[in-house]
């Protein structure tokens, strides 16, 4: 073969060459840019404050959970304001623009019945759920708020299809087996006035008389709760409640789900966090955790949805 006879094939197998490498870069440029409908969205995660919070309205004002969204925005692809995280609001909210927006909250709706803020939680999930039909949820709520997270569990425990909405529930010093009022006031003495004087100025009676007397039957509520967290669990729902020894507004036994034999029935533990002259009866302690928050990120981390 002369010269120029081998240039021209060698000229034409670089034209084919580049034109196959034009193809496929190409087409790994098109799967690479999957349309926002299709992508696979991170898990919402629902901050539920509890009695006596209040919210303005805005998303992120009165948030709360501070540790836990920083622990998340330097340990995760989530930051200190991303739009999955949802607050949670005791007079509901709607969806605008594509995100939850929630109604403004005074410490004394707080007060409202359990059914009722429980009602709220359901309707926000399903609003989202209708914007967003592939969403998944992460609940965290502390005190209250995580025994409004509970009830809803216990709402849907029956529930064959809720492992594949929503990934579980983190609560922390949480009332889940109720909480005796009256016995605080003998435990704390003068430190309880002031706790029952701002539940007296706002009528939080109704929600504290359900907490007490869920607290009188605690030990039928107990096995009802060790049932309910063996059915969640059994539906692929994460159970974890975080409580501190050194809470002395909602102890461990109140907050805790026990097997018959004492241990945890569920994920999460018995913290010892130690005294916090900022914190002196030991309830906001368990926010600053970081191992409450490591463990978070770890479930966001590792959920497969």
């Amino acid at each position: 073969m002369g010269r120029t006879g081998w240039w021209l094939k060698l000229g034409a197998f670089m034209v084919f060459f580049a034109a196959v490498l034009a193809f496929m870069l190409a087409k790994t440029a098109v799967t690479a840019w999957t349309p926002l409908a299709e992508r696979p969205s991170r898990p919402y995660v629902v901050f539920i404050n509890g009695l006596l919070s209040s919210s303005d309205g805005d998303p992120y004002n009165n948030m709360g959970f501070d540790s836990i969204r920083r622990y998340l925005a330097d340990h995760s692809t989530y930051t200190f304001t991303d739009e999955h995280f949802i607050l949670y609001s005791y007079n509901g909210g709607q969806v605008v623009d594509g995100l939850w927006q929630p109604n403004p909250y005074s410490p004394g709706d707080t007060t409202q019945p359990l059914t009722k803020s429980v009602a709220s939680l359901d309707e926000m999930i399903e609003q989202v759920r209708q914007h967003d039909p592939g969403a998944a949820f992460l609940l965290v709520g502390h005190s209250l708020g995580g025994r409004i997270a509970w009830d809803y569990f216990v709402k849907h425990a029956e529930d064959h299809q809720i492992g594949e909405y929503i990934i579980g529930a983190v609560t922390l010093d949480s009332p889940i087996n109720g909480c005796g009022y009256k016995e605080l006031e003998e435990l704390l003495g003068d430190y309880a006035t002031e706790i029952t004087e701002s539940i007296t100025a706002v009528g939080a009676e109704g929600v504290v008389e359900e907490l007490a007397e869920d607290y009188l039957n605690r030990s039928q509520r107990m096995v009802e709760n060790r049932l309910s967290a063996k059915k969640l669990q059994q539906r692929g729902v994460v159970v974890a409640t975080f409580t501190s020894k050194d809470d002395l507004i909602v102890p461990p036994y109140c907050a805790a789900i026990t097997a018959e034999d004492g241990t945890l029935a569920t994920e999460g533990a018995v913290l010892s966090l130690g005294y916090d002259l900022s914190s002196p009866l030991g309830h906001e302690q368990v926010l600053e955790s970081e191992r409450v928050a490591r463990y978070i990120a770890d479930l966001l981390e590792y959920d497969k949805r």
